[in-house]
């Protein structure tokens, strides 16, 4: 009798002993993992505000790429993990991805709650600004008939307006809004800094009304290289092609990156009114012992009874091929032509610059109209760089 009991003993033993093995290996933090890549969220069981920020960072082991892609179920979340909490109460998910392995992931809950008295929301999140931008705040308080409040920036500055400028330098900043009636509440909103800068080429040109010319932009401090296109008079196309208005006048061609509005550059464009002379070269650059085309655009006005255009050249280059009889002083080394009317021409000659020729070299010219002389105008310097 004795024998059966201390068998029934043991066998309960073994049934609790099996039960609690099979309990174990639970618990820790929401990550996937395997042999190779593993991806863990850092920021876990994070409590926020409804519209609030959080910035998340991943660790990923097993890869030498170890950028990931975030997601968040409700909320927002940026490419570098500043999320924005939704504006209702509840829980979320935010997830990080391995870019080395798309099917290995990290994940973090988060619990959105209501507070209690007085809220702050800065209106503003996520906003990409490049170094030395403006931007203007606003702020929510909820809870209060006082909604004043008073701004910080951590680098950057702000007035009591909210009228924040940009920090010189990339990285990131923090916007706060602190309520005048409990000082004890705030809101922040994280923006993002970026030094991009836009250049575009020509900065500055003329052109006769009603004619065009291609304009290219140069983006830098971004793998971003795309821009919008906008003209203050005038048309230009998404690839910078701009046709000049017929009206005389100045007017500005600006380039704004894509990758950060911020971000923008500038031409002038002039569009003279009759009489005038403006000059294109048919390259950007030249190549020592390489001719190319000067174009000289003389237009006189409807008064005008006779015109003469001169074109000096730098000294040391070789010029041939004058259209319209034009005929060249080697004394003075230019090349002039003389018309006895009002008939608007375009005048071109052929110039090589020698072989030994290097740095930025200038043209000069002017157009006499009826004794007015007026000075040539478009390209005037040209550089093999």
């Amino acid at each position: 009798m004795n024998i059966v009991k201390i068998y029934a003993w043991l066998i309960v033993l073994l049934v609790v002993s099996m039960g609690l093995a099979g309990c174990g290996g639970g618990g820790g933090d929401n990550t996937t993992s395997s042999a190779g890549v593993f991806v863990k969220v850092d920021q876990q069981n994070i409590v926020l505000n409804p519209g609030s920020n959080q910035t998340f960072t991943a660790t990923v082991t097993g890869a030498t790429n170890t950028a990931v892609t975030w997601k968040a179920q409700k909320g927002s979340i940026t490419a570098a993990g500043v999320y924005t909490a939704p504006e209702t109460a509840g829980t979320d998910t935010v997830t990080a991805t391995s870019v080395a392995d798309p099917t290995k992931s990290g994940s973090s809950t988060v619990t959105v709650q209501q507070p209690a008295g007085i809220t702050v929301k800065v209106n503003q999140q996520g906003l990409i600004l490049n170094a030395g931008a403006t931007q203007t705040f606003t702020a929510t308080v909820t809870g209060s008939s006082n909604t004043a409040v008073t701004w910080t920036a951590l680098h950057g500055s702000i007035t009591s307006a909210g009228f924040y400028t940009a920090p010189a330098t990339a990285g990131t900043d923090t916007i706060t809004a602190t309520s005048v009636a409990d000082p004890t509440k705030s809101g922040s909103s994280i923006v993002t800094i970026q030094n991009i800068g836009v250049t575009i080429s020509p900065n500055s040109t003329a052109l006769a009304p009603s004619t065009s010319k291609t304009f290219t932009a140069t983006v830098s401090g971004s793998s971003n290289q795309a821009v919008t296109w906008t003209a203050s008079g005038g048309v230009i196309t998404s690839s910078g092609v701009y046709t000049a208005p017929s009206t005389a006048g100045t007017y500005i061609i600006k380039a704004t990156s894509q990758a950060n509005s911020s971000a923008s550059g500038s031409a002038t464009v002039t569009v003279p009114a009759a009489p005038y002379v403006i000059s294109t070269f048919s390259v950007s650059k030249y190549i020592p012992g390489v001719a190319f085309t000067v174009t000289l655009n003389a237009v006189p006005s409807a008064s005008n009874s006779a015109y003469a255009v001169e074109d000096h050249i730098p000294t040391g280059w070789v010029i041939s091929n004058m259209s319209d009889n034009g005929t060249y002083d080697s004394i003075n080394n230019k090349v002039k032509w003389v018309f006895l009317d009002a008939t608007p021409r375009v005048l071109t000659y052929t110039i090589t610059p020698p072989a030994t020729a290097s740095g930025t070299v200038t043209f000069t010219g002017d157009g006499s109209f009826d004794y007015t002389t007026i000075d040539t105008i478009g390209d005037r310097t040209i550089s093999n760089q």
